[in-house]
């Protein structure tokens, strides 16, 4: 205890626990700056989706895919004019009938058919998505039973990286396209961009810092550890405290930061 006492009372210690104090404060700031820019994109695509159509068979590896917030499972239907895009809706109960976007209020009490079932119009609801179609989740099992070809309707947790996705998945799908609607033009890409960079360069400048004290330190207690050798203390025992000392300097400056994370994430999100 001694020991650890004369080393936390030294000013070059001092100025290690403040250095890994505002190193880490700036990557919260950063981190949580990012996230916020990031719901404020998601906000502004809110009601866009992207679109893979492919075999059932996919199915396992969009539904896991960690990029994606949700993924919906339709039918797509096509005819000369237009396509509509079928889905299960939970809140549906009742069989065989169908909820229509508003602009298609004139359907209602029509009666579509599709794959030997008769789906009653019986609601509308408010979609920004024409193309979008709901059944009860019974009604599209029913469907998908004899529909090899589906149509994956997906959601991102992150919109600011649309344009990669949609590349990644064009690449590897049979068809892909998007629904993208967009409530206002403020460029939040660039800001979280922007704060990527930032935090990259953050990661980096800590690693430096860590690296650079980590020698410092190891350099400061070599002379001490010969005395501490001469008390008694073995290599391994030395070696340990050092390790020690430094792992107590960098998380002075981590835990505080983490705890702080914690509170703005759980104040803003």
């Amino acid at each position: 205890m001694i020991l650890l006492k004369s080393f936390f009372r030294k000013k070059t210690t001092l100025n290690y626990i403040l250095t890994y104090l505002f190193v880490f404060l700036i990557l919260v700031v950063f981190i949580i700056s990012r996230k916020y820019y990031i719901e404020k994109n998601n906000e502004n695509y809110e009601g866009s989706n992207i679109f893979v159509v492919d075999s059932i068979d996919k199915k396992e590896e969009l539904t896991h895919c960690s990029l994606f917030k949700n993924v919906k499972i339709g039918i797509t239907l096509n005819d000369e004019n237009n396509s509509i895009i079928l889905v299960g809706n939970e809140k549906i109960k009742e069989n065989n009938v169908i909820y229509v976007p508003k602009m298609y209020k004139d359907l209602l009490d029509e009666v579509i058919y599709i794959n030997d079932i008769d789906l009653k119009v019986v609601s509308v609801y408010e979609s920004s998505n024409p193309s979008i179609f709901q059944v009860s989740s019974h009604t599209i099992e029913n469907l998908l039973q004899s529909n090899n070809e589906v149509t994956y309707i997906i959601d991102l947790k992150n919109w600011a990286y649309q344009s990669n996705i949609l590349k990644f998945l064009v690449s590897k799908y049979t068809e892909v396209y998007s629904f993208i609607e967009q409530k206002d033009d403020t460029n939040y890409v660039t800001i979280v961009y922007a704060f990527d960079i930032f935090i990259l360069l953050s990661v980096i400048i800590l690693i430096i810092i860590l690296v650079v004290s980590c020698l410092n330190i190891v350099e400061d207690e070599k002379k001490k550890n010969i005395l501490y050798h001469y008390l008694g203390y073995s290599k391994t025992k030395t070696l340990c405290l050092t390790i020690f000392k430094i792992s107590c300097v960098l998380l002075s400056g981590f835990i505080p930061n983490l705890c702080l994370y914690f509170i703005l994430n759980n104040l803003f999100f």
